[in-house]
């Protein structure tokens, strides 16, 4: 018998892998956490310097090393998974758990951000940013804000809720999870899709 702690695996069908990002995105995050490394083990103490102040270095830079390699495996990573009337939606720097039913699925659609600029992110508000890579919390060009995972501006589903904040989620099967959402909502209130 499994350990209580351990959720059962998600049919692959239930599983919607987000377009990767450029490859360099990866490769940067992963440099710039080398090079945090190797500047946290280089740090000498001077001779006039506190204990705990050197410690306080050392640890910051160690500390950004990591969490730099967490961003750059996580960046190619994310993902949704659909479990009973629930979207999981791993972000790499952000995580939620959505219930169907808490989104505007009516008002769902695939957007091309190069043709709709009022959809674009444009103020970036916090998480990782790359060329050709945005995610975390963005304010939008038509106002408001959202949770952004943009890898393919020509390709992004918008998923409104109703009440909070918007995503906006570059997929590799964009069509596909609309779709699976659009038969969802399509459904008597008997609880969705299992």
């Amino acid at each position: 018998m499994p350990p209580k702690h351990r959720r059962p695996p998600i049919p692959a069908g239930n599983i919607y892998r987000l377009t990767p990002p450029p490859r360099y995105v990866f490769w940067f995050w992963l440099a710039l956490a080398i090079l945090c490394f190797a500047a946290s083990f280089s740090v000498a103490k001077p001779p006039l310097v506190p204990v705990w102040q050197y410690k306080v270095e050392f640890g910051s830079l160690l500390f950004l090393a990591v969490f730099l390699v967490w961003i750059s495996f996580s960046a190619v990573s994310h993902r949704i998974e659909i479990s009973g009337t629930f979207l999981r939606l791993y972000g790499g720097f952000f995580y939620r758990n959505l219930k169907a039913e808490d989104l505007d699925i009516a008002g769902a659609r695939l957007v091309d951000l190069t043709r709709e600029p009022d959809c674009r992110p444009v103020l970036w508000l916090g998480g990782p940013v790359l060329f050709g890579y945005r995610a975390g919390f963005w304010r939008l060009r038509r106002g408001g804000c959202a949770w952004v995972i943009v890898t393919d501006p020509r390709s992004v589903l918008w998923l409104p809720c109703k009440e909070g904040r918007p995503y906006l989620l570059s997929l590799q099967d964009g069509a596909g999870l609309l779709a699976r959402l659009q038969k969802y909502a399509s459904r008597p209130e008997s609880g969705g899709e299992q």
